[in-house]
């Protein structure tokens, strides 16, 4: 494993990780206001995103085609929609229902909270995580990994546990099991594809159409 490679390793699975706790820290001591912390995490995806990208075409000296960035076809943008369709009616709700079932009760005050924050950061943050989540987690980790250990099982176990630690500072342990099943759905569909296409598309548009219905149901709730 040349050193580039486990540099980006680094990134991959803990760059993450150390945007959130760096916002949390920075909004705690400084007691600055929201815009501001929101600011950090955004500029914070863009780098860690842009610095894989850079260690994988000037370092390791790779295309981007090895980490999945492959030219969009009407194919795989379409297969991402037809994946969104499904997150959204089928594998969302038994994801954000899971926790109730476990009795977790902090993640549904979490995710209302989160609701709270700016329509346009959300919508932003959605873009950013989109791309950023998918190009370290599941392009970068699972072919670095895979290709060192030989094992596409152990590259998405491994690529997975980390997503969801780095889920935690903001989502709570409660969110745990939503996280982690999400995660592994989306490295395993990747170990399929081979292509991030399909899922940075379905990605973003699950998270847009569902902020949007659940802006609506709060908006239906306050005017009934």
């Amino acid at each position: 494993m040349s050193l580039a490679t486990l540099t980006g390793l680094g990134i991959a699975l803990f760059g993450l990780f150390g945007v959130v706790l760096l916002a949390r820290y920075i909004k705690g001591r400084e007691k600055i206001n929201g815009h501001r912390v929101h600011f950090v995490s955004v500029a914070g995806y863009v780098a860690l995103t842009l610095v894989l990208l850079a260690i994988v075409v000037f370092w390791e000296k790779q295309p981007l085609s090895s980490i999945g960035l492959k030219q969009p076809t009407l194919d795989t943008v379409f297969l991402g929609v037809g994946l969104a369709v499904a997150n959204i009616y089928l594998l969302w709700p038994l994801l954000l229902a899971l926790p109730g079932w476990l009795g977790l009760k902090d993640f549904e005050q979490r995710q209302a909270t989160s609701l709270n924050m700016p329509w346009w950061y959300i919508v932003l943050m959605i873009i950013v995580f989109g791309f950023a989540k998918e190009i370290l987690f599941c392009g970068f980790v699972i072919e670095r990994l895979s290709s060192i250990t030989g094992h596409m099982w152990m590259a998405c176990l491994i690529s997975t546990a980390a997503l969801t630690i780095a889920y935690v500072p903001n989502w709570g342990w409660d969110a745990t099991p939503s996280t982690f099943s999400a995660g592994l759905i989306a490295v395993l569909l990747y170990a399929w594809f081979r292509d991030l296409t399909p899922l940075i598309v379905a990605h973003i548009t699950t998270n847009i159409v569902g902020y949007v219905l659940m802006e609506m149901d709060k908006q239906n709730a306050a005017s009934a």
